[in-house]
């Protein structure tokens, strides 16, 4: 593999579209469409994997590498990828979901957290046993909003923290004591802007009032108008 190649490689590979990149070891990993791109820095050798080796379909947007595996993912499917071999391996992940559109993905420790447009799920990638949110850790911080959240959009993990954004404001597990709480709340948001705007027009939305407790409603609107 000549450094000539190499630099022909690497001037392809300028002209495609790149929409997320990792690094394990002595390798980056760039997701493509319908293709991932490895570099590896050691031996400057490029080389492309694509649908024959297991890779998702469409956009790869998410790559979360483990010790042995990459996991990719696409709007459409989530591909375990042998770091050694460079070809996927089987998991139920296909099965679990199947026609969902998925929004993004955080690996920590031994769970793959992931987002649909109407489910956050915790994979465990050793016993592939697939849960909703609302089954792990502590939840009575966010118990009044569980059934209302209807939506879920990117997550963000700290090292502490997952971040999650959802149709009702941020939510966030503590992966240290498995608690979750409410990060933003929409309305309490809205208060804050409003100190801060004369020119927007900002608006509650709907809240749905069987579905919250009518204190907890009563609070946040206070706060909310006191502002506006």
């Amino acid at each position: 593999y000549s450094s000539a190649a190499s630099d022909v490689y690497k001037r392809q590979v300028n002209n495609l579209d790149i929409f997320e990149n990792c690094e394990i070891n002595d390798e980056h990993w760039f997701g493509g469409i319908g293709s991932i791109v490895v570099y590896d820095s050691k031996r400057d050798y490029w080389r492309t994997l694509d649908a024959s080796r297991g890779v998702p379909y469409g956009e790869i947007r998410h790559l979360e590498p483990d010790t042995n595996y990459i996991w990719a993912a696409s709007y459409y499917e989530i591909k375990k990828i042998d770091i050694k071999t460079k070809r996927s391996v089987s998991t139920r992940l296909s099965e679990y979901l199947n026609n969902s559109y998925i929004k993004d993905i955080a690996l920590i420790d031994n769970y793959l957290w992931i987002t649909t447009e109407y489910k956050l799920l915790c994979y465990n990638i050793n016993s592939e046993v697939i849960i909703p949110f609302n089954f792990v850790g502590n939840i009575n911080e966010i118990n009044d909003y569980v059934d209302i959240i209807t939506k879920f959009y990117t997550i963000f993990y700290d090292g502490i923290k997952l971040y999650v954004a959802t149709n009702q404001g941020i939510i966030a597990y503590n992966n240290v004591n498995s608690t979750w709480e409410l990060i933003a709340d929409p309305g309490l948001v809205i208060a804050a802007l409003a100190n801060r705007t004369r020119t927007i027009r900002l608006g509650t939305g709907v809240t749905s009032l069987p579905y919250h407790h009518p204190l907890i409603v009563a609070d946040r609107m206070a706060v909310s108008y006191t502002h506006l």
